[in-house]
């Protein structure tokens, strides 16, 4: 498979949801973080131990914030450099995402990263970008409410007033077809 492929090349390759993984999966891959560098192909006898070609590595990317997220000792201590991705609203702007969602989710970012946050979810990029494409497919009326659609339940009675004020002269519901 693939991890295989990227062992033997020396091809960098990423584990998405890394933080997810069941721990069988986790177990197969910390000989190559650990400094051995190794890969123990046990379903296949004829392949066995396969050694990591200079330029291989491992990237592993998820969100802390998820149900079931482990972010054990033993996992951490295999990653060498571990980084925090945020949204970066400039770029929002510079890629055509309306002013009022970038600020209101600017905003919402700072609720739920606060010392003492009000809401556990705000919008990143990704659904900074589809709002943006949905109102340039169909209309801000329709993005807009299909953007209340991913607000958390949790968090929906304290973001729906703040997209009311963001944009008042919409009227707000649920996206519904």
């Amino acid at each position: 498979g693939p991890l295989l492929v990227a062992v033997k090349e020396g091809r960098p390759i990423l584990f998405d949801e890394i933080l997810l993984a069941d721990p069988k999966v986790l177990s197969v891959i910390y000989p190559l973080m650990d400094g051995r560098k190794t890969l123990i192909v046990s379903e296949n006898p004829s392949i066995g131990v396969v050694h990591a070609k200079e330029g291989f590595y491992l990237v592993g990317a998820g969100n802390p914030n998820v149900p079931g997220a482990r972010m054990s000792a033993a996992l951490t201590s295999r990653f060498p450099v571990e980084v925090e991705v945020t949204t970066d609203y400039d770029l929002a702007r510079q890629l055509g995402v309306d002013d009022s969602m970038v600020t209101l989710a600017s905003a919402l970012n700072s609720r739920a990263s606060g010392v003492s946050p009000t809401i556990s979810w705000s919008p990143q990029m990704r659904e900074l970008l589809a709002f943006q494409e949905l109102v340039n497919v169909w209309d801000k009326q329709f993005a807009l409410n299909n953007f209340l659609r991913k607000v958390p339940r949790a968090d929906y009675d304290v973001v729906r007033p703040l997209v009311s004020q963001a944009f008042p002269y919409l009227q707000l519901s649920p996206a519904k077809i």
